[in-house]
């Protein structure tokens, strides 16, 4: 498949995430890809080929399937694994559901980390700012 191609699968993979509140949004999307915002903008706009490093983060960490970014074959998603022993697997919404549940926990995970790091970084200005004026 020619790079246009890949990369115009790859956007409406990224499309079909932010679409399904998969990820929060366009920022954090780029930021999971290892894309500044800018970069991302310019491969969804068209202006710029998406790179096979970037493909393989959106495979792990979203899913999805390779054979849909490279061969245009369905399904977008993987199906997940099923890892309940002899257990029946669970019915498809509730495997969905497990899905978005674990991505909603890595999300408000790396929200966390990332409130974290900036009361960090206003616990230090407001301790320069309070040495300055005293």
């Amino acid at each position: 498949m020619p790079k246009d191609d890949i990369t115009q699968q790859f956007i409406e993979a990224c499309n079909y995430l932010l679409e399904n509140n998969l990820v929060k949004n366009k920022s954090r999307l780029a930021y999971e890809l290892g894309l500044s915002p800018q970069s991302f903008s310019e491969i969804i706009g068209g202006r710029r080929t998406v790179h096979t490093d970037t493909l393989q983060l959106l495979f792990k960490k979203f899913n999805i399937n390779y054979n849909y970014v490279f061969f245009g074959e369905l399904p977008l998603l993987n199906e997940p694994h099923n890892d309940y022993g002899n257990d029946p697997a669970p019915s498809n919404s509730l495997r969905k559901r497990i899905d978005d549940m674990n991505l909603m926990i890595t999300e408000l995970w790396r929200d966390n980390q990332d409130l974290r790091e900036e009361n960090e970084k206003l616990k230090q200005r407001l301790k320069k700012y309070s040495e300055k004026h005293k």
